[in-house]
């Protein structure tokens, strides 16, 4: 099951097996997070040198895709 995204991976697929691949990951991401209890939501560890939760990771996720969806949203619509 994968729940990250592979860079090296999704560069040798096309954009339509890609955006899946990508969306089944998020899919299978959210089976995951949806059975968290509360207690496992602040579970912490060191990402990247820096203190988290599992709360606080996987919001930095969200916002950082996000950015990526205003991207794609602003090039849609800008032509």
């Amino acid at each position: 099951m994968c729940w990250t995204w592979q860079r090296p991976h999704h560069t040798r697929l096309s954009f339509a097996s890609s955006l899946l691949q990508f969306r089944l990951c998020r899919e299978a991401l959210l089976i995951v997070l949806r059975g968290l209890s509360i207690a496992d939501w602040a579970r912490g560890a060191h990402i990247d040198g820096k203190a988290h939760t599992v709360y606080s990771h996987v919001r930095r996720m969200a916002l950082h895709e996000e950015r990526h969806c205003n991207d794609i949203e602003a090039a849609l619509t800008s032509n």
